[in-house]
């Protein structure tokens, strides 16, 4: 081989490499709304130091190429400065932290290994104009009286079943159907079997401050095959003769123990011209209609479910809840 040949080969390779640890670029740019990402070129995998000091991220290498140049394209990193042959500082407007770092070998695209530096840029937490929290939902008291009850059994039916026990179980039922919802507050007016005058029960509704007053009764009729389920609402006039006969019977309840109502709350003697008393009649109907719709497909009801009557009970209801 020719000696200048020879001695041009040999100072390329020395030259090659001398380079071959210098670090030749950086690029920095946003990878998205919260990281910076910092690419260093390299010619081969080398040894990079960084650190966090401050607002500031301090990389130190082996050493920078003559040609070193900075290319920034992000507004995160205010400055930066390289004049130490073996520093680069990158000075950040959020305090930044270095989220993951790794190399990417030479590609088609790339002759060089690239170093990557995600930085994560703590910005402070911007605080969100609080949204007003809906009002939470006032949950329906729902008031169950039990029909009759100790001494008063009510109706006595096939194998002595007393009526008073089928209304106990029933509004248990119901209480626990209203629970399970977690809308209701159901409330029994009569909790156990024990005797209750109806000043008590309306005491006790009063109390209560219900939504909605239900009283639950299991009636008898003379015909076997009559079955279902009826709805009454009070009005002073019956809806036929059979509400009338049940209205007369239920409003005997307290003669059984020896009360007469009507000198126990004398102030109800006017309470069917009282405004406030119609309000609350004509409510009732529109629930009796409302339920019954929803009961229609689902249990047998009588032929006439939604039926009037002048309870006493429904009486000093509409008077004492007021």
């Amino acid at each position: 081989m020719h000696p200048k040949i020879l001695l041009f080969l040999t100072i390329i390779f020395l030259c090659s490499d001398t380079w071959s640890d210098f670090l030749l670029g950086m690029r920095m740019a946003d990878q998205d709304k919260e990281t910076v990402r910092i690419v260093l070129e390299c010619p081969k995998k080398t040894d990079i130091k960084k650190s966090i000091q401050g607002n500031s991220v301090r990389i130190e290498v082996q050493k920078k190429s003559p040609n070193f140049s900075i290319r920034n394209k992000t507004k995160a990193i205010t400055s930066y400065t390289y004049n130490d042959p073996h520093t680069v500082r990158l000075h950040f407007a959020q305090k930044p932290s270095i989220k993951k770092d790794f190399w990417i070998s030479p590609g088609k695209k790339y002759p060089y290994f690239r170093y990557v530096i995600d930085i994560l840029l703590n910005h402070a937490p911007v605080k969100k104009a609080e949204t007003p929290k809906p009002p939470p939902i006032k949950k329906k008291r729902i008031l169950i009286d039990a029909g009759h009850g100790g001494r008063d059994p009510g109706t006595v039916g096939v194998g002595k079943v007393y009526e008073k026990t089928v209304t106990l179980k029933a509004a248990h039922l119901l209480a626990k159907k209203l629970r399970e919802t977690e809308r209701y507050i159901p409330i029994l007016i009569r909790p156990k079997d024990q005797s209750m005058l109806i000043a008590n029960r309306l005491k006790s509704a009063k109390k209560s401050a219900g939504d909605l007053f239900i009283s639950l009764h299991a009636d008898s009729c003379s015909d076997s095959s009559v079955r279902g389920l009826s709805l009454y609402t009070l009005s002073a006039i019956a809806s036929d003769r059979q509400a009338a006969r049940l209205a007369l019977k239920e409003n005997k309840a307290d003669l059984i123990m020896g009360v007469k109502l009507e000198s126990e709350i004398p102030e109800v003697a006017n309470i069917l011209i009282d405004l406030t008393k119609r309000e609350k009649k004509n409510l009732s109907s529109k629930f009796a209609r409302h339920l019954l719709n929803k009961l229609r497909y689902r249990i047998f009801l009588l032929r006439k479910p939604h039926r009037f009557a002048n309870f006493t009970f429904l009486k000093y209801l509409a008077c004492r809840l007021c």
